[in-house]
């Protein structure tokens, strides 16, 4: 795998002055971008780190947080590299003024066209005002978020929340405990963004949000009709379409197996490429749900460090099952519970039926 060079590091974050005209900055700032725009064309800095430069510009400009969460739903499409380019060369320090207002400008498009996405009736027509006024008192409770939890279902007494409101309404908040959830077990990546928060703080705001959802649930329920219609059973193509996994990694001549197989499965290796973790997840019938995997054993799953994996790897992705959980256990790091997310740095090693 080649190493990536820290041309950034050289270059970004020189050269660079309040004092320069506005030439000079028009200048330093096309060269910037050029640099930047070669560098993810080459591989050295990859879009998932240019993207992430966006709700952490928006953090630095104290964008409220239910923008940030926003922005984050925002499709791929609309996050063009340029755009990203933008908050990240403003995050290092390039104060341009006409780039600044562009990317403001272009944020607030993308939240408002988010929000009328989620305020847009999808079944039957809703009253806009119902939805905002519910909205609005959530927005108040959030205020003052203590490990005393509100009782939401005499709040919501007669604000008018119907199903096709408190449904809308827990599309918005969902993606925000979900969040909360990763970071209060310990996700780096979730983490970075919440630097000002401790262990105690996630307990009470997942606790707080957990009982938000609960309600609009059981608001959505009482008032669906008895025929359900039976779904009809998702593929397991379908399943793990949004899984993202590395498919390829030379250094080590490790090739993923296709994803569709994890479906059913009763163990499953990965290896990440980026931090040396090899994880076996055990369990009667593997599932996928976006990009975790779902049904493992959290008593017989395990993550662990591998110290050597040019040798460990050899071991552990040849033989039966039995015999690649023994070696495993052998490993001397300390093993972890593994979350099951899998992302685009992971590679699907092994998978076993029986």
């Amino acid at each position: 795998m080649r190493k990536r060079k820290n041309v950034y590091n050289a270059t970004l974050d020189l050269n660079w002055s309040n004092t320069y005209s506005e030439e000079q900055q028009r200048s330093e700032w096309l060269s910037a971008s050029n640099i930047l725009w070669n560098m993810e064309k080459e591989g050295q800095i990859t879009k998932k780190e240019l993207e992430n430069a966006i709700p952490e510009y928006m953090k630095k400009e104290n964008y409220p947080r239910k923008d940030i969460m926003k922005m984050k739903g925002v499709k791929d499409y609309d996050k063009t590299v340029s755009f990203c380019i933008t908050a990240y060369l403003l995050n290092k320090g390039y104060d341009y003024s006409p780039s600044k207002e562009y990317l403001n400008n272009t944020i607030q498009s993308l939240v408002n066209k988010k929000y009328e996405n989620v305020t847009v009736a999808r079944s039957k027509p809703v009253k806009i005002d119902s939805f905002a006024v519910m909205l609005e008192l959530i927005e108040s409770l959030e205020t003052n978020i203590t490990a005393k939890v509100p009782d939401f279902t005499k709040e919501f007494a007669n604000k008018g929340c119907s199903t096709e409101v408190a449904k809308r309404l827990h599309s918005i908040y969902e993606p925000l405990y979900i969040e909360y959830t990763e970071a209060y077990s310990g996700n780096k990546e979730v983490l970075e963004g919440y630097s000002q928060y401790n262990k105690r703080d996630f307990k009470i705001l997942c606790k707080w949000y957990k009982a938000l959802l609960e309600t609009l649930e059981e608001i959505q329920k009482k008032k669906v009709s008895t025929t359900v219609r039976k779904s009809k059973p998702k593929t397991p193509s379908q399943l793990v379409k949004k899984l993202k996994y590395m498919k390829k990694f030379d250094e080590l001549s490790l090739t993923s197996f296709n994803p569709e197989y994890i479906i059913g499965a009763k163990c499953v290796t990965l290896y990440n490429t980026k931090t040396r973790v090899f994880t076996v997840l055990v369990g009667n019938s593997l599932s996928v749900t976006g990009t975790t995997i779902q049904n493992f054993d959290d008593e017989k799953s395990f993550s662990k460090v591998l110290r050597t994996p040019f040798q460990q790897l050899k071991k552990l992705t040849e033989g039966t099952k039995l015999r690649i959980l023994k070696e495993f256990e052998e490993i001397t790091t300390k093993g972890k519970l593994p979350s099951g997310r899998v992302n685009d740095q992971m590679i699907l090693v092994s998978v076993y039926k029986k």
